[in-house]
């Protein structure tokens, strides 16, 4: 019996330290320059971009406009404040990397999809 929950705990430990690392892996991927390729359905601009610093800083630049925004991820959601004129506006979206093998070639993709399920897809600039 005593085996049985050292195992047992032993499992969770693992469980937790692989979540951990995996959920700053993920974190670490959203670092950089992000170009919007495809907003179809949304009134947001091709063209429009982020820039996700490591400190957790940045900027979305649309027509012309750039704003600083702070960001963070908790579980599977990347939160994106953008600050203008005193006012904070709190962006929500659930995150996902595409996983097709031709992105080794093309580069990263990132989907992000808002609350009312719109989905916006970005492609990582690797220019910076």
């Amino acid at each position: 019996m005593k085996k049985t929950l050292q195992i047992i705990s032993l499992c969770l430990v693992l469980i937790t330290l692989v979540t951990v690392l995996s959920s700053c892996n993920e974190r670490k991927k959203l670092i950089g320059k992000w170009d919007l390729c495809d907003s179809s359905g949304t009134p947001i601009p091709n063209g429009t971009n982020y820039f996700f610093a490591n400190d957790g800083t940045g900027y979305v630049n649309s027509e012309g406009t750039s704003l600083s925004i702070t960001w963070r991820v908790e579980q599977n959601k990347l939160l994106v404040t953008i600050s203008s004129c005193g006012i904070n506006q709190v962006l929500e979206y659930t995150y996902e990397f595409s996983k097709n093998p031709l992105n080794l070639f093309l580069g990263d993709v990132l989907f992000l999809t808002d609350a009312n399920g719109t989905k916006e897809t970005f492609r990582k600039n690797r220019k910076g």
